[in-house]
């Protein structure tokens, strides 16, 4: 007698250095569905955190909070 078994999948997303899981296994034809499920604990996660503080990352043209009394500086 054959035993037929199911591969069942999962998916990870890295979002800076961190790893999330997918909480559920999904079918073959329903990967799409374990990418959104770990893109959804990702969110969750992040979310829950609050607001990150300000900073400036390379290549960022200008800070992200800027005091009431900047002005642009014109070369």
């Amino acid at each position: 007698m054959w035993t037929r078994g199911r591969t069942a999948w999962s998916s990870t997303v890295t979002i800076q250095g961190r790893t999330y899981v997918a909480r559920y296994f999904y079918d073959g034809k329903n990967t799409n569905n374990a990418k959104e499920d770990a893109a959804e604990v990702a969110l969750t996660f992040l979310r829950s955190q609050g607001n990150p503080p300000a900073s400036t990352f390379p290549g960022q043209l200008y800070a992200q909070h800027q005091t009431a009394k900047s002005f642009p500086r014109w070369n």
